[in-house]
């Protein structure tokens, strides 16, 4: 529903200052008149002495309601109506007919004409009050009902589903697919969106609160029997105040694409066992070969061995990325999330980059509060240390210093209940081209080589992270400015 019209029927129900009265009279008495009776009442009334400028103001003033003369020169009300109807800003607008004609033909050609209703001269001040709060109400239902059509249409196009929900995390439409989808019926409207979900899996715990903070979310739901994978998209609606009026959530089947995906992993995986053994044969004789065991040899010979042994070792290392994307897919599968505390985060982090950092390389850590974060603790652990082999990764030759900072949000909630976990991955490294930061979360891309010079790997590592922290209900954004470095941020 269209948030803006309804609070303007409310308003001009209940007769406050935001409804506007156009008055077009001829007489400029018979316009005070009416301005001494409404304005009282809390009406904002504006006067048009003739019908072309009565035109005029709707389109400066726009009204909320017309109390038009009948006999005017020029060009008479009904002319006035019949054109304010044609007119696509003002054909809803309620009008009101107030005439000293009172004969019946003249009522039918005021109705024909596209008034709402008719008030003889002259006029009785609770006649008029009661008229005029009778055309609006019935204009605000009429736009409801006008809107709400509107919106059925739309929904009824759009084949992925829409759930519309207020800042509550209530449900307040349901579109047709959506309702198929979630295999309910109509009667879901007014139910909190947590109920919504039935036997799916993988709701973040507080969706319901970034609902009310007006914080977006992306996850995908999963149900097993029969199978089902829903991508879901939390985008929220602001009011006239900035703050969270609600939000939309579209629902995606992706039920063939994350099959498809499961194939790819197949795939890759039998690719991987096929390829390890004939490159472990290659790496061991090539290693016996640069040994000498087999016999001296000449410096081409030794030459030539040194560019297999790197070559295999860089294939390996594609093989291991292959793998490891692969177990990382399967691991978000079966999410084992519990409380970890950032202590004892930060230790698993720690034994971690023993193999990561190189001589010169460095890390800090910072626990600005001792807290804690509800997470699948292997996954957390293994995006953090993505995120600082990157840093490592594309840092070049010299050192680089990383700082992994753990905080948490202060509350929104009216309880006091916790924030979110913020933790921040910073470097100090060359930094990411602008161009470039909205595309280093998708699958196989990587940073030109003229820029950060040949970097190994496939591109898999920042995708990876971000579909581990979304899966466990988190965000993850990026902040990176060249020549300064660059800074990750988990909420969750």
């Amino acid at each position: 529903m269209n948030m803006a019209s309804t609070m303007e029927g409310e308003h001009a129900v209940a007769g406050v200052t935001a409804t506007r009265i156009l008055v077009v009279d001829d007489n400029a008495l018979n316009c005070e008149l009416m301005d001494a009776i409404l304005s009282p009442h809390g009406y904002a009334v504006e006067h048009a002495l003739s019908g072309e400028r009565a035109l005029e103001m709707c389109e400066e003033f726009r009204p909320h309601l017309v109390l038009l003369d009948v006999s005017m020169p020029d060009m008479d009300g009904f002319e006035v109506a019949r054109e304010l109807r044609a007119r696509e800003t003002t054909r809803l607008v309620p009008l009101i007919m107030v005439t000293a004609l009172g004969q019946v033909q003249d009522r039918v050609q005021g109705l024909e004409s596209g008034a709402d209703d008719y008030i003889a001269k002259p006029v009785d001040k609770q006649e008029l009050l009661a008229r005029v709060q009778s055309a609006l109400r019935m204009d605000h239902l009429r736009r409801q009902v006008d809107e709400r059509q509107k919106l059925e249409l739309i929904l009824g196009d759009v084949s992925d589903g829409i759930v519309i929900v207020d800042a509550a995390a209530h449900v307040r439409e349901v579109s047709s697919s959506a309702r198929r989808l979630l295999q309910v019926d109509d009667a879901v409207r007014g139910i909190r969106l947590d109920s919504l979900w039935g036997t799916l899996e993988g709701v973040p715990r507080d969706l319901a609160a970034a609902i009310r903070r007006g914080e977006p979310r992306d996850f995908v739901l999963q149900r097993k029997d029969p199978t089902l994978f829903l991508a879901i998209s939390v985008r929220p609606v602001h009011g006239s105040d900035g703050g969270a009026s609600g939000a939309v959530v579209s629902l995606r089947n992706v039920t063939n694409v994350m099959q498809e995906r499961r194939l790819q992993q197949d795939i890759l995986s039998l690719v991987n066992h096929k390829f390890r053994t004939p490159l472990t044969v290659a790496t061991l004789w090539t290693d016996v070969l640069l040994s000498g065991e087999c016999g001296p040899l000449a410096d081409q010979q030794r030459e030539a061995l040194l560019s297999v042994q790197a070559a295999t070792r860089d294939l390996g290392q594609l093989l291991d990325g292959m793998l490891s994307y692969v177990e990382w897919t399967r691991r978000l599968q079966k999410l084992e999330r519990a409380p970890l505390r950032f202590r004892d985060a930060e230790i698993a982090l720690r034994t971690r980059l023993a193999h990561v950092l190189r001589d010169g390389d460095d890390v800090v850590f910072e626990r600005r509060v001792e807290g804690e974060v509800n997470v699948d603790a292997t996954i957390l652990t293994e995006a953090l240390v993505e995120l600082v082999r990157n840093a490592v990764k594309f840092a070049g030759e010299r050192p680089v210093q990383v700082r992994v900072v753990f905080d948490r949000e202060p509350s929104a909630e009216a309880d006091g209940a916790p924030g979110r976990s913020v933790i921040t991955v910073a470097d100090n490294g060359p930094g990411i081209p602008p161009e470039h930061q909205e595309r280093i979360f998708e699958r196989f891309y990587q940073i030109e080589q003229d820029f950060t010079g040949q970097v190994q790997g496939l591109g898999l590592g920042l995708p990876m992270v971000k579909r581990g922290i979304e899966a466990m209900g988190g965000t993850l954004t990026v902040w990176s400015r060249l020549h300064e470095g660059t800074a990750f941020t988990i909420r969750i």
